[in-house]
């Protein structure tokens, strides 16, 4: 009877952290990938209006290491938003989640200031979520 009731509660656990997982992944959209070479650069995610308006933006780092300096962000109003990080993302890491000021705001480019953390024959790859 004990095994039982432990088994139901861990089921339970299971299950919530499932749907918490799914729904954050199904709010979740890609907006694009760029190379990361080891000098430090930047590149431009044009996103465009059609996207869709986000809350929040989320990075993952595939590959090397990548060091992000900082990340400025267009909204289709004119209007920018900048985000002095200087983090550094291990091996498919991912950045915390990055909230836009207000709510909604449509997307126009995203500019990220960064570079690899490689030991030069490993390339590093940067992709772009945004978050409803």
């Amino acid at each position: 009877m004990k095994a039982s009731k432990y088994f139901i509660v861990v089921l339970a656990v299971v299950l919530v952290i499932g749907c918490a997982n799914s729904a954050e992944a199904s709010s979740r959209t890609y907006l694009g990938e760029r190379n990361v070479s080891d000098r430090a650069e930047y590149d431009v995610f044009r996103i465009g209006p059609g996207q869709g308006a986000f809350n929040a933006l989320h990075v993952k780092a595939q590959g090397a290491p990548v060091q992000i300096k900082r990340i400025r962000i267009y909204f289709s109003n004119g209007t920018t938003q900048t985000i002095e990080r200087n983090i550094i993302l291990g091996r498919n890491g991912w950045t915390g989640i990055a909230n836009l000021n207000g709510s909604n705001r449509r997307v126009n480019r995203v500019v990220f200031y960064y570079e690899a953390r490689s030991p030069g024959w490993e390339s590093a790859e940067l992709k772009l979520f945004g978050l409803r």
